[in-house]
């Protein structure tokens, strides 16, 4: 009996073409298009430099390769093979463009060379459509690293891909079997930690400068008593609504811009 091997997906049309201009080498899958979809011809183009067969398809075709929840006029990389697999695993998640994903904590800091790097460490955040958001703005704003824990949390796939709109392709990543030991670490290394909380110091009040690390909990539990313990400064956003917290995501947009502009990195 020929085994059968689970298809590895990416769909979206800004999360494949960031893949595919990203990529500086084959890359083993195939890129299913919609027959009529708009904007085919850039993706066919990029997909050639890299190697990947296009084939255009039916909805329902494009449907049964990718699964009923994508959408209609979608792009889908695919991969069925082993190999294939691991060559789109690599690309999300590992060496692409300017991303990487980082074994450890040692790792990064023997890569890191900026002396206001920004980190962004994620404690408790599950839901995937809030990483990829994330990575949006850590992209956006320059931020070297996103860190994550093993258990309790989201981690790069599909879902999040699509959300980044790309950003996944460039942010590099790591995962951390402990969390306040990995901020433990980043604090030796002269980076100060920064955690996002409510009764936290106004951030109209508070300056960054150097190496800082930025880390937000889940929304309603915060993060976790352990990790709470390692910041040196508790930080909130001042809001003037009714609503006691914002979405993880839009906290890290504003606070990563607040840390890139205290480091002079707007002037």
């Amino acid at each position: 009996m020929r085994q059968q091997t689970e298809t590895q997906i990416i769909s979206g049309y800004h999360a494949i073409e960031e893949l595919l201009k990203s990529r500086r080498e084959a890359l083993a899958g195939e890129l299913y298009i919609e027959i009529g979809a708009k904007r085919a011809e850039k993706l066919k183009d990029l997909a050639s430099k890299v190697q990947v067969r296009c084939i255009t398809v039916s909805r329902d075709e494009l449907r049964r390769v990718a699964g009923p929840g994508v959408r209609h006029e979608a792009y889908v990389v695919a991969a069925s093979s082993k190999h294939g697999q691991q060559s789109l695993r690599n690309s999300v998640g590992g060496v692409v463009g300017g991303s990487r994903e980082y074994p450890n904590v040692a790792a990064f800091l023997d890569s890191v060379e900026s002396e206001d790097s920004l980190v962004i460490a994620l404690d408790g955040v599950t839901d995937p459509h809030n990483l990829g958001a994330v990575l949006r703005s850590a992209e956006q704003f320059g931020a070297e690293l996103v860190m994550v824990p093993e258990r309790r949390s989201a981690h790069l796939n599909e879902t999040v891909a699509k959300t980044s709109a790309g950003a996944a392709a460039h942010v590099s990543m790591l995962q951390t079997t402990n969390l306040a030991r990995a901020l433990g670490e980043l604090k030796e290394a002269g980076f100060w930690i920064y955690g996002a909380e409510a009764d936290g110091t106004p951030l109209n009040s508070c300056s960054f400068s150097g190496r800082v690390v930025l880390v937000l909990g889940s929304e309603g539990k915060g993060m976790g008593r352990l990790v709470r313990a390692t910041c040196d400064e508790l930080v909130a956003i001042p809001m003037l609504g009714h609503l006691d917290s914002l979405n993880v995501s839009v906290a890290c947009g504003i606070l990563c811009y607040e840390v890139r502009r205290s480091q002079g990195r707007f002037a």
